[in-house]
């Protein structure tokens, strides 16, 4: 099984800078990251934050690090239950869509941490 991690950890304070910010909300989120960060009120902060987290913790998983362009190509969104799971698109789906992704998020008053496995089985592993 080829299995990696990646964990980012981020002060929230920065990203109450950052909500205000249209054009830097559109440039590190998807259209649905931002209606959830609309819908937290107050919370909206600690979800960007933690998702942002998510975001640099997938890039460490992969092992490719991330980009201003393709910030907006993983998503990170939340089942009916509240569960986060990552949603890739466009060039990342493409290199990236035959792992399987799990992600968890976790804050403080002070900061965001989160914590991304990416995984996939080995051909021989398919095949037993």
């Amino acid at each position: 099984m080829f299995l990696t991690v990646g964990t980012d950890i981020e002060e929230i304070k920065r990203f109450e800078r950052v909500i205000e910010n249209k054009r830097m909300m559109k440039r590190c989120f998807s259209e649905r990251e931002r209606a959830y960060f609309e819908a937290r009120g107050k919370g909206a902060a600690e979800s960007a934050c933690a998702a942002f987290c998510a975001k640099e913790a997938f890039g460490k998983a992969v092992g490719s690090g991330i980009s201003v362009a393709t910030l907006t190509e993983i998503e990170i969104l939340h089942g009916e239950n509240g569960q986060p799971y990552i949603e890739l698109n466009g060039k990342l789906k493409e290199l990236y869509g035959e792992l399987t992704l799990s992600v968890s998020l976790s804050h403080t008053e002070s900061y965001a941490v989160a914590t991304v496995l990416a995984y996939r089985q080995t051909e021989a592993e398919a095949e037993a």
